[in-house]
């Protein structure tokens, strides 16, 4: 991908680690770049990785919980082997209902919020472990110029558009993009309020995400994000991102 740069755990410790008390021997800190959510959890005054790894085991069972009583939980999706911030829920079910604006009687373009800035998530699996998860100005290496629009990150249809323009902003990164197929249907459903959420599909590392503790809970601030595509979605895991506008 042009302007991307892979980081490798190998070569490279995540900036995390330059943050950790000086008693936390290098065999620890290795443990710890294969388990980075704990990180977030150590105190000055512990010198010892028990309290911390304690700390976190009590908030999986807080925020285990907390957890929606459908299957899929707080599941993120993942689509193509890419991380998303959509929730894997019932296709069935209606999702997200909420109004857009519509100013034409014909859809040609949308605007949004792709994703929200300094917003923390539902809770949700990462890594397999549970936390709250949020972006800001800092969690992107790259963003392209334009990527496909695709519907509830599902690869195998068309795409349902093409997002021309990705600009971040104090609040998140907003995007406008153009409807290729589908128009009256989609029409429908936007006025009826469904699908009306937005989610992105990325490529990252969780361990050189920023890990840290919020009220007890693993907050993961991403870092070294790669968007690759928006998705139109009925169950995101941000409130914040959606469709706020539908144009001829």
């Amino acid at each position: 991908m042009p302007g991307a740069q892979q980081r490798s755990p190998a070569t490279e410790l995540p900036d995390w680690v330059k943050g950790l008390p000086a008693w936390v021997r290098p065999d620890e800190v290795r443990w710890l770049t294969r388990r980075p959510w704990i990180a977030g959890f150590i105190r000055a005054e512990d010198y010892s990785l028990e309290p911390a790894i304690a700390r976190f085991a009590r908030s999986q069972r807080q925020l285990s919980a907390q957890l929606p009583a459908s299957p899929a939980g707080g599941e993120l999706l993942f689509a193509r082997g890419y991380e998303t911030t959509a929730l894997r829920f019932n296709p069935g079910a209606a999702g997200v209902i909420r109004s857009v604006s519509i100013t034409s009687e014909t859809v040609g373009r949308i605007n949004g919020i792709a994703v929200p800035y300094d917003q923390p998530s539902a809770v949700v699996a990462v890594s397999g472990i549970l936390a709250v998860e949020q972006f800001d100005r800092q969690s992107f290496d790259y963003l392209p110029t334009s990527c496909p629009l695709i519907e509830a990150h599902d690869y195998e249809r068309p795409p349902l558009g093409r997002v021309t323009e990705l600009r971040q902003t104090t609040g998140g990164v907003v995007i406008e993009a153009r409807i290729d197929r589908d128009h009256a249907s989609w029409l429908r459903r936007w006025l009826r309020g469904e699908y009306s959420s937005l989610s992105i599909a990325f490529a990252g590392a969780p361990v050189f995400d920023r890990w840290t503790e919020r009220d007890g809970y693993p907050l993961r601030t991403v870092r070294g994000a790669r968007l690759v595509d928006v998705a139109v979605v009925r169950d995101p895991a941000y409130v914040g991102a959606r469709i706020t506008k539908v144009t001829p």
